[in-house]
C-alpha cells in the first residue's frame, strides 16, 4: 500500500501476482504520483479483486500507467473484480494517463469517479479492454466530475458495455476509438 503524504512512486518492469487469493496488487491511498510502467499485474481474486486501486481523499494527484498489462482479477464466487479503479474521496483531485495499457479478463476494466466537488480526469491512449465480464470503461460522474478522453483505443468482446458514462457529470469524450461485439452497447450514456 502507498499511504504517504508528497511521495512520488515509481513500478517498472515487476510482475504482481496475487496468488489466486490476494485481494489487490497496487493500493494508492496517498502520496503525489504513481507511475506504473511495463508491469503485469495479474490474479487477484479474494474479494473487491482490484489490479490497481488509486483512491486517495486529499491533495492534487497523479496517475501514469503505461505499457502495462492487467489481467484475470476476478473474486470467483461473487464476480467482484476491477483491473483499475480510479475512485478519490473527500478533497481529491486526480489526473491520470493510461497508454498501451491492456485490461482483459477482469469483471470491469476501468471505473472512474469523482469524489464531490472535485475533478477526476482521464487520458486513455492507445489501448485494449477486451472480455472483461461487464464493461470496459465506466465512468461515474454525480457529485463530482469524471472526464474520460478515449483516443486510438479498442474496447471489445466486453459482456455488457464498451463504455459506459454514469451520472449528470460523466463524460467520454472519444477521438479514435474501435467497438467490437459487446454484449449490449458499444456505449452508454446513462443519468
Amino acid at each position: 500500500m502507498i499511504n504517504t503524504a508528497g511521495v512520488i512512486v515509481r513500478l517498472r518492469n515487476l510482475t504482481i501476482h496475487g496468488g489466486g487469493g490476494s485481494s489487490t496488487g497496487i493500493r494508492f491511498t496517498a502520496g503525489a504520483s504513481l507511475f506504473v510502467e511495463k508491469c503485469l499485474i495479474t490474479n487477484f481474486t479474494n474479494t473487491n479483486a482490484r489490479g490497481i486501486s488509486f483512491a486517495p481523499t486529499s491533495g492534487f494527484l497523479t496517475l501514469f500507467v503505461s505499457d502495462t498489462t492487467i489481467t484475470n482479477n476476478v473474486e470467483p464466487s461473487t464476480g467482484l473484480g476491477i483491473a483499475i479503479e480510479v475512485v478519490p474521496s473527500g478533497t481529491a483531485t486526480v489526473r491520470a494517463a493510461f497508454d498501451r495499457l491492456r485490461a482483459e479478463n477482469n469483471r470491469q476494466g476501468i471505473l472512474v469517479s469523482a469524489a464531490t466537488g472535485q475533478i477526476t480526469q482521464v487520458q486513455l491512449h492507445d489501448s485494449f479492454l477486451a472480455n472483461n465480464l461487464t464493461n470496459g470503461l465506466n465512468v461515474l460522474g454525480s457529485g463530482g466530475f469524471a472526464v474520460v478522453v478515449v483516443d486510438r483505443t479498442s474496447i471489445m468482446y466486453n459482456g455488457s458495455n464498451g463504455a459506459i458514462a454514469n451520472g449528470v457529470n460523466s463524460r467520454i469524450f472519444v477521438v479514435q476509438l474501435f467497438f467490437r461485439y459487446d454484449q449490449w452497447l458499444g456505449v452508454e450514456v446513462a443519468s
